[in-house]
Order: structure tokens, then C-alpha cells, then sequence
């Protein structure tokens, strides 16, 4: 099933609390706590889906594809639709209830892992150790709910899929509860914690310390954020600075594809702006920088081996 109301699982809450009285003593310790919600399918307890009336929840003001974009760019994941009780139909085209159910199914499913977040954070206090815990709380995506007729779903570069919490949590914090606007990226997280401990720089990392906005959240040390995803053979670099989101599709043989939202005034990339004569010098602007700091612009598959033994591949199970 896609949704389901379930009895809460502790688990993973108490081999938290376990773990840390264990090494309680250990300055070093370094745990890391993994949740599958808000993934479909959503499961969480009753009371977490009682928070949420179906009818009160907005739908997505914007389910059409993106303007103007390539056709093979502006598709998604299908994960969506494995699961045998959801109506094989184009989100746009869902049952309103339904959509409204999914939403409910997918803030629930949110606030029950807040919930334990929150015991976790109490057991650091209990324990004493948030007095010298570093506390990261970060997601690897974003994800649809109905935007752009997509449900579920991660696989392209808009502004949807790429972008994703973090908060970082420093004991004794002067700027703590404060929010930044300024752009992070997940390579950011291993130059930051070293910097947080106090290790020695290591030269291997490609991000930088985010050390100087959690000092000061005005503050910069990205002009741009980076990602990138592979489609019909071509591969689609996407740059995000705090005014574009510029992406370059290419691919051996083709003409380069490009699509360009304004961050200010379209912050969902609903409308290709790349083919606006007036944003020419935009768009060369965007292209050197992207090219002067990411310079893979050919997506080629991994190479393996040819006696390499290959992992056998898992079935998967069937979602009752």
C-alpha cells in the first residue's frame, strides 16, 4: 500500500539511547540515524495522520510540465506508481481525494519522523552529550506533490528535486534558530563537521566549511550550487545561484539543450526562460561559470571490469 497507519516503531530510537549511554564517555563517538519516511510508502501511527484534514490541504497550483523545457528533461520517477493502490493515471489526472489522501499520508508521515527527531534530541539533554554533540539534520532530495504532475517523485534537476533541508545544530551556538538564505551543498557537510571538530583540513573534499554561515547566517561561501542527473542519453548539469537555475542537457552528436528559471520571480521552474534573446548574456555568463567549476559534460556509464564479479541483483518485494 501506499499509505498505512501503523503502531509506532522504536527501534531505532532505542538502540539510539543504548548506543549513547554506551559512549557517553567517548568525545569521539559518531552516530548516524537513518529514516526511510517521507519515501512512499507513508507509515506512520493514527495520531499523525489525525493532525491533517484531508480537505484543508492545498493542492499544487502548478500541474502542468515546465514551459518551453526539452521533452525528455521535464519527465520524473515513476516509484510513485509501483504500489497496486494507486490509480494508474497522469497526476494531474488523480482523483482530487486522492491527492488530498497523499498529501495527508505524506505530512503524516513527516511529522511522526519529527516526532522521533525529538527523542532523540531529548536523550542527548538527558545524557548531557548535547553539550558537546554536533547535531546535522539533512534529507538527500526533495520531492513532488503533485508539482508539475508529479507524485513521489526526485529524478531531474528542478528546483524540486534538488533542493533539500539542512539544519546544523553547534553546542553553545550564538546564532542558533536562525535561518540563512545563503546556498549549501550535501559536499559541504564533510569540510563543515571537520572544520566543527577541529580536525585538520583535508585536501580530497570537493565542498567548503559552512562554518562562516552558521557564524554569521548572512553570510556566503557559495556562489552556486551544483547537481546533476542523466537522461535519454544526455547529461544535464544544473547550477543554481541565488537569482538563476540554469541547467546544460548535452550529449555526443546533439546541440546542446538549456533551460533557465528565474529564482526570484518562478522559484517552482514552471516556465523556460533560455530562449529569451535578452538573457543571452545571461546564459553566457551562467555557462562559463558552470563550466569553469563542474567540467564533466559527457554522461558515459561506469565501467566494469569484464571478469568483475557482479552482485547478485534483489528482488523486490511486493508492497501488500
Amino acid at each position: 500500500m501506499l499509505m498505512r497507519e501503523t503502531k509506532p516503531n522504536l527501534d531505532r530510537y532505542e538502540t539510539f539511547v543504548r548506543l549513547y549511554t554506551q559512549h557517553k564517555a567517548d568525545l569521539r563517538a559518531f552516530s548516524r540515524s537513518l529514516f526511510a519516511n517521507t519515501h512512499v510508502s507513508w507509515i506512520a501511527p493514527k495520531k499523525y495522520f489525525d493532525l491533517y484534514d484531508p480537505e484543508k490541504l492545498p493542492l499544487a497550483d502548478n500541474e502542468f510540465l515546465p514551459k518551453g523545457s526539452p521533452k525528455f528533461a521535464a519527465t520524473s520517477g515513476t516509484d510513485f506508481y509501483w504500489y497496486k493502490d494507486v490509480p494508474q493515471a497522469p497526476g494531474d489526472k488523480l482523483p482530487e481525494a486522492y491527492k488530498r489522501q497523499c498529501l495527508q499520508g505524506y505530512l503524516a508521515a513527516i511529522s511522526y519522523v519529527d516526532a522521533q527527531v525529538g527523542r532523540l534530541l531529548k536523550t542527548l539533554d538527558e545524557t548531557g552529550l548535547s553539550k558537546n554533540t554536533i547535531v546535522v539534520f539533512w534529507s538527500d532530495h526533495g520531492y513532488y506533490r503533485g508539482e508539475h504532475t508529479w507524485w513521489g517523485a526526485k529524478h531531474n534537476n528542478y528546483e524540486g528535486a534538488t533542493r533539500n533541508c539542512l539544519i546544523i545544530a553547534v553546542p553553545s551556538q550564538a546564532t542558533a534558530g536562525q535561518v540563512s538564505k545563503a546556498l549549501a551543498q550535501s559536499v559541504d557537510l564533510a569540510p563543515t563537521l571537520t572544520e566543527l571538530c577541529g580536525l585538520p583540513p583535508e585536501p580530497g573534499f570537493q565542498g567548503r566549511s559552512l562554518k562562516p554561515i552558521i557564524d554569521d547566517p548572512k553570510a556566503t561561501v557559495n556562489e552556486a550550487a551544483f547537481s546533476w542527473y542523466p537522461k535519454s542519453g544526455y547529461l544535464g548539469v544544473s547550477m543554481r545561484t541565488d537569482k538563476w537555475r540554469y541547467v546544460e542537457w548535452t550529449k555526443p552528436g546533439e546541440p546542446t539543450e538549456r533551460e533557465l528559471f528565474n529564482m526570484v520571480h518562478d522559484k517552482q521552474n514552471n516556465i523556460n526562460v533560455a530562449d529569451k534573446p535578452e538573457l543571452e548574456k545571461v546564459i553566457a555568463s551562467l555557462t562559463a561559470q558552470m563550466r569553469s567549476t563542474f567540467l564533466v559534460n559527457e554522461f558515459k556509464e561506469p565501467s566494469v571490469e569484464p571478469n568483475a564479479k557482479q552482485p547478485a541483483k534483489k528482488k523486490r518485494k511486493s508492497n501488500e
